[in-house]
């Protein structure tokens, strides 16, 4: 395998130290707001269900985060987890969204969904899986994986690709 060039390798390093920093940033962030929460909790004595809300904005969090690193982190985990590329993927979630008539909900957004499809038909998991991972519940994952597959029923005709016949004289056996 060839070495990449010092100026590229160089590059490579830099980008790689910059995302893990603000990988680290984005952890402290929520350990901090955490913190803050817990210290509201004790000393102002918080209603259980405005603590409730708090919690579900850091759960959305941890969702998103999971996404960024399933689908967004690298081209390498992208493609091992979900088949595709980043580029594919989110050019896949913007057709789905623009021409697909995929939206968004109030809990999952839509690269989300496309991200829980595309890991269930790629790996082939059970309905079980993808809810730990994704943390949502069976019901949920069932809902979304069907919005998402009726939305690439709809696009049929752009994304699968037509047959078409094969002459009998043809001398290439493939």
């Amino acid at each position: 395998m060839a070495r990449l060039g010092l100026v590229k390798s160089e590059s490579l390093r830099k980008r790689k130290i910059v995302a893990l920093l603000l990988h680290w940033l984005n952890i402290m962030h929520v350990v901090q707001w955490f913190f803050e929460l817990m210290e509201r909790v004790v000393m102002e004595d918080i209603e259980p269900i405005q603590l409730q809300r708090q919690l579900y904005v850091l759960d959305v969090f941890v969702h998103r985060q999971y996404v960024y690193q399933l689908a967004y982190a690298s081209d390498v985990i992208c493609r091992d987890q979900l088949r595709m590329n980043r580029n594919a993927f989110t050019n896949l979630c913007t057709l789905l969204e623009t021409r697909g008539g995929l939206k968004a909900s109030k809990y999952l957004q839509v690269d989300e969904q496309v991200a829980m499809f595309l890991h269930t038909i790629a790996h082939y998991e059970k309905n079980r899986v993808i809810k730990f991972h994704f943390m949502r519940s069976g019901q949920t994952v069932s809902k979304y994986f069907n919005n998402v597959l009726h939305s690439i029923i709809r696009l049929h005709g752009v994304l699968f690709v037509k047959p078409e016949s094969v002459a009998d004289n043809l001398t290439n056996k493939r």
